[in-house]
């Protein structure tokens, strides 16, 4: 955020802001009105700019506001009770109440009219789309389809809807009419499509489409374009160096668009060459706390107490417990002599000896990705035994030390991980099962060296991480996973 003006007080800062990064920005009916989604909370803005004036207080991360059609109130999705739900409010601040609740994700609301709303959610398991009425709280599934199903809009004359999912693998555009199938309009090219919503007279959809991911998460080139509601043909209305923002554009009349991009709010006239930007600024305090502060380690000359210890793990004998701590692996020993195993500039963790303790291994990104060692526990010498771009993590040995296992991050490149077999004495790796686990934690194997133990997370549906952890069994031979089920009332941490 730039154009920052900071006024200090005593006890709070007031900062305004000319610019924000991923917000959205909807239409009121009329046209003369904004509402946006900034710093976590809503805000209304005269279409034609200036200050902008907060609605709500941020403590509930609300998003995504939508102005019913009378343009007197606006829904929107807020983590404030715990979980995304649905809450309304009224443009002037004033009533403002939850419609859905649960241990559910409900998302994305759009307005059917005014008394109902449509929106996704994955209280059956996947997200599919539900219609509420607002004012009795009924509820009716729209969609069941095995896929998940998300991000609705309607035609303004309420008989086609349109909305986003992966029933074909990616995430992608479908419309339906009332009797009739849902159709596959625009194929996805990567993991994620937007928000659509259709022009004034139904003949197109306004729609953020990610074309090339360059990182993570989720992190792509996104291009603004027009989608023929009949024919699915495409039309580029972006440029290609603006930074389109992954949110629903918004009609202004059939050749109109608004839309966040760059930091800022934009109107482009389909016709012209160049949008106008909508200039605006807001303002909100934050809480200036007082604390000491403490000096750096680096400039202490004293002992300093080491906080932070991870992945203590004892010696098969019992003779002590190595752990790591500012970056280095330590050894320690029931008498409380301490000994640093490792000392450099590198980053050494995740421990795990050999069940005959001959041998420790763990990762270090000495080479410029952590890879896996181990370590000759007589001799202390240290080989490196893998060699990948990819760095891995929570190596443990097989009961006869023949065999390390170890994962690998998968296409994410934090959650999502597979698990992988080395044979020390060739160097073989083979990777046990083709579908990875996510953000499984460390493994323990069988006695017999037959399965991998490890608690993993299954998710609710296939498009956020929301799930359970679940203990799971990983066989050796065929890769195959099946869930250990716990006594009732246990759950894994």
């Amino acid at each position: 955020v730039v154009n920052i003006a900071v006024a200090l007080a005593a006890s709070a800062t007031e900062i305004k802001i000319s610019e924000g990064t991923s917000f959205t920005v909807a239409n009121s009916p009329d046209g003369e009105t904004l509402a946006l989604d900034l710093q976590g909370r809503l805000w209304i803005l005269p279409s034609a700019g200036g200050e902008a004036k907060a609605i709500t207080n941020g403590i509930g991360d609300d998003r995504l506001p939508r102005f019913s059609p009378d343009g007197k109130q606006l829904v929107f999705q807020s983590f404030r009770s715990g979980n995304w739900h649905i809450w309304m409010i009224n443009t002037d601040g004033t009533g403002l109440r939850s419609l859905t609740g649960g241990t559910q994700d409900d998302r994305e609301p759009v307005w059917v009219n005014d008394q109902r709303v449509v929106f996704a959610s994955d209280r059956n398991g996947n997200y599919d789309l539900w219609e509420l009425d607002v004012t009795t709280g009924a509820l009716r599934q729209w969609t069941a389809d095995s896929a998940d199903d998300y991000a609705p809009t309607l035609s303004a004359n309420g008989k086609v809807l349109a909305f986003i999912s992966n029933r074909s693998g990616q995430p992608s555009l479908y419309v339906k009419c009332w009797d009739c199938p849902a159709r596959l309009l625009l194929e996805g090219k990567a993991r994620r499509m937007h928000t659509p919503v259709f022009s004034p007279d139904g003949s197109r959809l306004a729609i953020v489409r990610p074309e090339q991911e360059i990182g993570f998460p989720y992190i792509a080139v996104n291009r603004l374009i027009t989608v023929n509601a009949t024919t699915g043909q495409q039309t580029l209305v972006s440029t290609l160096d603006e930074d389109v923002f992954s949110f629903a554009p918004a009609w202004v009349d059939n050749q109109t668009l608004r839309y966040t991009a760059d930091g800022v709010i934009k109107e482009r006239n389909l016709n012209a060459t160049k949008p106008r930007t909508i200039a605006f600024s807001a303002s909100f305090s934050v809480a200036a706390h007082a604390y000491e502060r403490r000096s750096p380690i680096a400039t202490t000359k004293t002992s300093q107490v080491a906080l932070g210890i991870l992945a203590p793990v004892a010696a098969p004998n019992g003779s002590g417990v190595v752990f790591t701590a500012l970056g280095d692996l330590w050894w320690r020993e029931p008498n409380g002599d301490l000994q640093q195993l490792t000392a450099d500039a590198f980053v050494e963790r995740d421990p795990a000896f050999s069940r005959d303790g001959r041998y420790l291994a763990f990762i270090s990104d000495r080479s410029g990705s952590m890879q896996v060692w181990v370590r000759d526990w007589t001799t202390g010498t240290e080989r490196q035994v893998t060699n990948s771009a990819l760095g891995m993590r929570y190596p443990t040995f097989s009961p006869d030390a023949k065999q390390l296992a170890y994962q690998k991050p998968g296409r994410t490149g934090m959650w999502d991980y597979t698990v992988h077999l080395l044979n020390l004495a060739s160097g073989n790796e083979r990777r046990l099962r083709q579908a990875p686990l996510l953000w499984p934690e460390q493994m323990s194997w069988s006695a017999d060296g037959r399965y991998l133990t490890v608690a993993a997370l299954t998710p609710f549906s296939g498009r956020y991480r929301p799930g359970i952890n679940r203990l799971m069994r990983l066989n050796i031979v065929d890769g195959q996973l099946e869930e250990l089920l716990l006594p009732p009332g246990h759950l894994v941490d």
